[in-house]
């Protein structure tokens, strides 16, 4: 669990510090409850205004445990009235995934002629030489998504959608390729390059959500010869580190992951454009939602028939 706290200077300037990044017993409302109060108490923290969580159930009841805690010692800012913020970037995450549901089954299409290649070294080589005749290069094309993490499944189809035509010609020449039903047909594409359009965008709000945690993760687990995701080394379906790197302490991650923040950080003095920018994001929105529109009313109406 990281704790970060934003905290204002006297020259009013926005700070971010991590606070902590330790381990949790359970994910239980109560338990992380007490995993914050035990850090705020540790820095001396003595008022609480507001506290930034994912849109879970379980928050709530964490919530409510620090609002019991410190409203009783009279260290609530405001009495507590805005101390339960939701994370709009989990909001967006939830949104996006909702949406995926509508394109299910391209997707699963995509997924099953990409799972198809991989599984065989000698349908990987054939594919790889029918790109390089085609001019195409392979590299990141035959990425794996995690089904419950919208983020992969956009890397796996931004991918799959640049050896659109290598999978076209492998399905010509290969006898034993998969049924017809499981092949992704040329409305799966157009759908896959709409949608990926729309994952873009949501990609490069959400990338600022991870960026501290990112920047750790490369820093602190990376190894030279292979690459390990940034969300992998922080997820428990993510890739396996290796023994030198899964034989850091708790303590010896949390000193190495607050040291670099503190050590990196600066006041946050380009706030402002990073709000102007965000008008931007938002007309991309609109366009992009009319082109979903299209593509979901496409679905609804083949639905029908």
């Amino acid at each position: 669990m990281v704790i970060t706290a934003h905290f204002i200077d006297d020259d009013w300037n926005l700070h971010k510090r991590i606070l902590n990044f330790c381990q949790v017993a359970n994910h239980k409302g109560d338990t992380i409850g007490r995993a914050i109060e035990k850090c705020l108490e540790g820095w001396d923290i003595d008022r609480l205004f507001t506290v930034t969580v994912d849109n879970v159930s379980s928050n709530d009841v964490v919530i409510a445990y620090l609002v019991k805690k410190f409203k009783g010692r009279n260290e609530l800012v405001l009495d507590g009235e805005f101390i339960h913020i939701r994370c709009c970037a989990h909001i967006l995450n939830l949104i996006v995934s909702d949406a995926l549901k509508d394109l299910h089954v391209s997707i699963i299409r995509i997924r099953n002629v990409v799972k198809y290649v991989r599984s065989s070294p000698a349908r990987l080589q054939i594919f790889k030489d029918f790109a390089k005749e085609d001019k195409m290069s392979t590299k990141n094309c035959l990425t794996m998504d995690v089904p419950t993490q919208w983020n992969s499944t956009f890397t796996m189809l931004d991918g799959a959608i640049k050896c659109q035509k290598t999978f076209e010609r492998l399905e010509e020449h290969d006898p034993s390729y998969l049924p017809k039903d499981d092949i992704p047909t040329t409305e799966d594409w157009e759908n896959a390059k709409v949608f990926v359009k729309f994952l873009k965008t949501f990609s490069e709000v959400n990338s600022s959500r991870f960026k501290i945690i990112s920047q750790v993760a490369r820093d602190i687990y990376s190894i030279p010869i292979s690459t390990v995701t940034s969300e992998s080394a922080f997820s428990a379906g993510g890739q396996v580190l290796d023994s030198f790197r899964s034989s850091l302490t708790p303590q010896t991650a949390e000193a190495l992951i607050c040291a670099q923040n503190w050590i990196q950080s600066k006041p946050l003095d380009d706030m402002t454009e990073e709000i102007d920018g965000t008008e931007e994001i938002d007309e991309e929105f609109i366009n992009i939602g009319k082109e979903m529109e299209v593509v979901f009313e496409n679905l609804n109406n083949d639905s029908m028939v």
